[in-house]
């Protein structure tokens, strides 16, 4: 049971409540919002597009393909092997598998490997650099 004095502090707590109504924005509360919107799509606007791969990124695919080609088709046989890593296959074969791999296909392996590991520094230097854009 409440006391007297705690049903006149319940009461008088329940008209305050009652009375109480939520504040208002201020007169320029809507033209601020917007015109922050309409400051943040400039920005966004602004924000010049580049290339992932850089003019300078795509002179070094190129050179490295060069390279890659010219000691593929110039050099002889024997002085361009990839037979230790044909050794490895054949034991990994021999064990496991049976599939023959051609020094071509071999070469192309490496090839991809190399490409696939640059691309992937690349795309994460490129995704770090917009991120801290954004923030």
């Amino acid at each position: 049971m409440l006391t007297n004095e705690e049903k006149r502090m319940d009461n008088l707590l329940k008209q305050k409540i009652r009375q109480v109504t939520p504040e208002l924005p201020g007169e320029g509360f809507v033209p601020s919002v917007m015109f922050s919107i309409e400051q943040l799509a400039l920005a966004k606007q602004k924000k010049k597009e580049e290339p992932l791969i850089s003019p300078k990124g795509w002179f070094i695919v190129v050179m490295v393909i060069s390279v890659l080609t010219t000691l593929f088709v110039l050099t002889s046989s024997e002085a361009f092997s990839l037979q230790p890593l044909i050794d490895q296959l054949d034991r990994f074969n021999e064990n496991y598998l049976s599939v023959f791999f051609s020094n071509f296909f071999l070469l192309a392996l490496v090839v991809f490997v190399l490409f696939f590991l640059v691309q992937i520094f690349v795309i994460s230097g490129y995704l770090e650099k917009a991120r801290s854009v954004e923030h």
